[in-house]
């Protein structure tokens, strides 16, 4: 599959999985990406603020022709006071935290997905983004 940048911009459905991670407590929650979200790509970027105060900004380039890295910073300054993110090491923080990986690209009823792992703080999470519009 050939993409361009312009072909990956819509409206996404995000569905996650997550195991591991440095603090299964109430005030932490791996990734912080909601299953269900959708995700707005415009000009290969997007962001967002969950309910929960979260603010994600993520980029999105075309590394191969079935390959795209996308880049997360999350900001949890904004956040309720007793929630946090887990940095590299799984330290719980207040501070930028930015995740990478490489999302598959396939078609799939018609629809575009990209699938990918995401590798953190001793847990992975796994995200498929599927476009809807």
């Amino acid at each position: 599959m050939s993409l361009t940048i312009e072909q990956l911009d819509g409206t996404y459905l995000l569905q996650t999985s997550a195991v591991g991670g440095p603090h299964p407590s109430a005030g932490y929650e791996h990734l912080i990406i909601p299953t269900g979200a959708r995700a707005l790509i415009e000009n290969g970027m997007s962001y967002s603020k969950h309910p929960n105060g979260f603010i994600w900004e993520t980029q999105f380039a075309i590394i191969g022709a079935d390959t795209i890295e996308m880049i997360s910073t999350v900001d949890p300054s904004h956040a309720d006071a007793d929630a946090f993110v887990a940095d590299e090491k799984g330290n719980l923080t207040k501070s930028l935290v930015t995740y990478r990986t490489q999302l598959d690209v396939r078609e799939e009823n018609s629809a575009l997905v990209l699938s990918g792992e995401i590798v953190h703080a001793g847990g992975v999470t796994q995200v498929t983004f599927t476009k809807i519009s």
